[in-house]
């Protein structure tokens, strides 16, 4: 399974994915450093990743015109959706959620934190299964 992080911070992605590889490590974690690239990647695969999470401050295009975006794409209803940022308003949650995104994530302050949030958004469903 895939996860694609959308994020124009390198060191951002690299956490996630390594924090991703810790709680999932069966999951491939795929990233994209701006929107337009993101929906290459997605306009490409045939796989449509199973968790996609856009940082709502990319450069050059705000994370809601993202996700306003991806949200055109086709089979892109098959993933879950999660924007994240360190503060949100909340006229800007509503509107996330208003536009498809299933989840909110505030970015958390550490690595530890950040492993337990990713653990409870992707293995969510396959404790279920346990």
């Amino acid at each position: 399974m895939n996860v694609l992080i959308i994020d124009d911070d390198d060191e951002d992605k690299e956490l996630f994915c390594e924090a991703l590889q810790i709680v999932a490590p069966t999951f491939n974690c795929l990233t994209a450093s701006s929107c337009q690239s993101a929906i290459t990647l997605l306009s490409n695969t045939k796989a449509i990743p199973q968790f996609i999470f856009i940082d709502m401050h990319i450069n050059g295009v705000s994370g809601i015109e993202c996700l306003k975006s991806i949200k055109t794409l086709e089979d892109i209803h098959k993933a879950t959706i999660i924007m994240y940022t360190g503060v949100m308003s909340p006229a800007d949650r509503d509107e996330c959620i208003a536009l498809g995104a299933n989840e909110i994530l505030i970015k958390p302050t550490s690595f530890n934190l950040l492993g337990r949030a990713l653990d409870l958004i992707v293995n969510a469903g396959n404790k279920d299964d346990q």
